[in-house]
This record gives structure tokens, sequence and C-alpha cells, in this order.
């Protein structure tokens, strides 16, 4: 007998071999480690990348009606996204997942907003404010997306978010209640704003952040609350002329609209005429990094941010039909009643059924799945 191998597995393998076409389920295999690669952007594909940091990705794309769009693009490392499967009842499936996060997190029901709302929301209680986990459904999503956010201070590693992240998908997985699940970092925050080819010539003589709402030097516009900080713009022109001699800055009066006469200070950069739009941004970009020159576009980001799933589904995994993060008999069961006509498989399921890459879910898949199985 080989090293390592017991009788027991061996026997596992003899019984799912004989039950294949039997249709018997059987239990107890291991599960298999899943490794997630990078995220991509590939809704980001027709865009132009400006800038790209290591984490951060600026992205500008440009549209045939002169109208062009700016993305600022990044990974959600605290995030993980899940899909219900699309036979279960959405309210039930959610309830059921937040039972099975109360292992990891318990408390995290106490926030519950309502017992019949699509608009489930969770909080976990039992930390303090500052460690804290939250489940429900993404405000943009009208889909069975749901969020699961957790504090970075709990995370506190890369090396915990990744056991939390395995345990998690296992469990959530095992319960049959996912369909796809997206980890820590598998999802992106972007938000977009417009943009025009004098994007450096009617630049704000301060930048704004956020401030409290007891400041009163803050500015009130509905529910959000700036404060103006005056831009260096003296630090600006010694760094443009040691930089970029050919570019100057230059003070001017814009009126204001209308017959009042009044007038409102702004700056323009001279000497950047003959740029692209890209190398404008890039440049914008720079300055706004250094000195928090803008005119605007970063704000309208953040009024628009949004979350998109742009990474990998840990779920398709070649032979695993039923979605348990295992590939073993009940795999092979599950692919040739699909086959048969007589069950189906969910939409991952059926991509993780076509072994041999070919559209389709056939007798030479399943027995693809069985020696798999039987590795």
């Amino acid at each position: 007998m080989k090293a390592g191998v017991s009788m027991k597995k061996i026997m596992q393998k003899l019984t799912a071999a004989m039950l294949t076409l039997a249709c018997v389920p059987v239990t107890g295999m291991t599960a298999q480690a899943l490794a997630h690669p990078p995220a991509t952007w590939d809704m980001f594909d027709d865009a132009h990348l400006i800038k790209d940091d290591g984490y951060a990705q600026l992205y500008v794309k440009e549209n045939a009606n002169g109208i062009n769009t700016i993305y600022y693009v990044t990974p959600r490392t605290n995030n993980i996204r899940l899909v219900f499967r699309e036979d279960l009842d959405l309210n039930s499936a959610a309830e059921q997942a937040a039972d099975v996060l109360e292992t990891f997190f318990p408390g995290i029901k106490e926030g519950r907003n309502g017992p019949d709302t699509l608009g489930i929301h969770y909080n976990k209680g039992v930390y303090s404010d500052a460690d804290y986990a939250s489940f429900g459904q993404p405000w943009e999503s009208d889909s069975t997306a749901f969020d699961l956010f957790v504090n970075d201070s709990y995370l506190e590693s890369s090396e915990r978010s990744a056991a939390l992240e395995a345990d998690i998908l296992l469990a959530l997985a095992q319960h049959g209640l996912i369909s796809e699940f997206y980890g820590f970092g598998e999802t992106a925050q972007y938000g977009h704003g417009y943009l025009h080819g004098d994007i450096l010539q009617e630049c704000f003589p301060y930048y704004q952040v956020d401030a409290d709402k007891d400041d009163p030097d803050a500015l009130h516009s509905g529910e959000q609350y700036w404060k103006e900080i005056p831009t260096d713009w003296d630090e600006v022109r010694a760094y443009l002329a040691e930089h970029y001699p050919d570019y100057t800055v230059e003070q001017y009066e814009k009126q204001y609209n209308g017959a009042s006469g009044k007038t409102y200070t702004r700056y323009r950069i001279n000497g950047i005429e003959n740029l692209t739009l890209y190398e404008k941004v890039d440049l914008a970009e720079e300055l706004r990094v250094k000195f928090h020159v803008t005119n605007g576009y970063p704000y309208s980001l953040k009024a628009s941010e949004q979350s998109s799933t742009t990474g990998h589904n840990a779920l398709e995994q070649p032979g695993d039909t039923n979605l348990d993060c295992e590939v073993d008999i009940l795999d092979v069961i599950a692919a040739n009643k699909h086959i048969l006509g007589i069950g189906t498989l969910d939409k991952t399921g059926l991509k993780n059924a076509d072994m041999d890459g070919n559209g389709t879910a056939d007798s030479a898949d399943s027995l693809a799945i069985l020696k798999k199985a039987l590795e």
C-alpha cells in the first residue's frame, strides 16, 4: 500500500465509483483549498489607464459625444460579496446566511432592520464601535448580491483575512446558499466624474475636506459638510518651474453668471494647450495629490461612489457542479441529472460542469468530473 493512503480513503473512492450511475449521495470527502487570482477591472477594458500606484487605478474613457468620463478605482480589501442562488427565496437565504455569519461574528444579527424587507442589514454589536461587521444588500444592487463588510481593525492582518475568507466561503457553500463568492479585494470601489479638455483651466483657490457638523467654519450644503482650505499656489508655481518649466500659473477673475458684475478667483495652468486629454488628466492628478489642486472633479467622484464585482468568483472551480467547494461523487450525480434532463444546475455549477470547455455539459464532462473526484 502506498504510504499515506488509508484504507478508508480507498473505500471512499471505490464506493464513489460504484455509485456513480446509481445516483446515491455519499459524503465525507475533504474540501479543497481555493486559490484566488488577483482582481481584474474588466469593466474598464475600454478606458485608458492614466495611473496605477499598485493599489488604486485612474482611468479615462473618451466618449463620442465629447463628454469624457473619469474613474478612480480601488479594490475593497475588507469586503466580501456573495450572490445567492436564484432558486432560493432571497429573504430566507439572507436569514440563513446571517445565521452562518453569526458563528464568525457573534451578535451580527442584532442590528436587523426588518423581517420582511430585502434591505436586510446586520451590525455586529459584540465588540467596540471600531470593531464591527455588517451584512446586507449593496445600495446599487437590484440582484441577489449581498455584501459582508468587515472593519479593518478586526481583520488585523492579511493572514487572518485569508483564513476568515476561506472559512466563510466553505460554510456558506456547504449550506447550499451561494452561486458566486468574491473575496477580500475581489470587488472594486469606484467613483466617476466627467471631464473636458480644459481640466486645468478653472482651478479653485482652495480645496475642500470633510468637516465636523459643529465646525463654524464648515460650509453646509444639504447633508454634506465641507471646509475650505487654501491651496498654496506659490508651492505649485515653484514645483512647475522645477519640473515643468514650460508651464506657468495664472490667477484670474471669473465673472458670476448674470448681470451682478461679481467675480471670483480662479487659477489656470498655461502652456498645456498641446497636451492630450490623457496627459492633462495625468498632470491634474499629480498636482491634486501633491498640492490639492482641483477644479472639482475629485469631489464628483466622492459623490457618486459605486461598487462593482470585477474579480474572480471563488466558486468557479472545474468539476464542482453542486458548489459545495468539493469535487466528489455528488458532483458527478448532479452533472448526470442535468445531462439526463431530470435536474438543473446553477449557472456557476453549469460552468464548472463544462470540463472540456466546449460550451455544454455532456457525458465526457461527467467522466472527467469522476476522474477528478477519484484523484
